[in-house]
Order: structure tokens, then sequence, then C-alpha cells
């Protein structure tokens, strides 16, 4: 079986809205929503909020973006991940 991957634009802005990934019977695998845009000062401005959900994903997953830093090593003070106390930390080989 394959994959069919759909990317949404708007059309007057020309921002992506949406990326979804189906399987061959149609069922959703993946459905990434961007929204939140903001200027950065070029053409391709930056969406602030992904929304994920899909078959393997329970809820939908909301990853945001404070800035976007350009594509250099990221300092590691800088990087710093708070997990809610829900969460488990799992180390896989």
């Amino acid at each position: 079986g394959g994959v069919r991957q759909h990317v949404l634009f708007h059309p007057d802005s020309s921002r992506m809205t949406r990326h979804s990934v189906e399987d061959d019977s149609e069922e959703v695998l993946l459905d990434v929503s961007y929204t939140e845009y903001r200027p950065n000062g070029t053409d391709c401005p930056e969406p602030s909020l992904l929304l994920a959900k899909g078959e393997e994903i329970s809820g939908t997953v909301q990853v945001r973006f404070d800035r976007i830093l350009p594509p250099t090593p990221i300092p590691e003070p800088l990087f710093h991940l708070t997990l809610p106390e829900h969460f488990t930390l799992k180390t896989v080989d």
C-alpha cells in the first residue's frame, strides 16, 4: 500500500494551512493544521501554532513556536523541555 499527501494553501495569502497524509483506504494517518501566522519580514511567513492529529494519535498534539531560530546549531542552554507531571520519559534503544 501507499500513501497520498495533500498540502492545502490559502488562495489569497499563499500560506500553507494544512498537510494531510492518507493511506490507500483514505484513512487519515496524519493531519497537520498550520495557524496563527506572524509576519517575519520575508515572503515566507511562519506559523506559530501546529495542530496534529491522526490514526495513531489519541487526541490532538499542539505545538506552539515562540520564535524560529536561524539554521545554526542551537545552544544547549536555550533548549529546555518541561514535561507535564503525567508524562513519563522512556529511553528507546
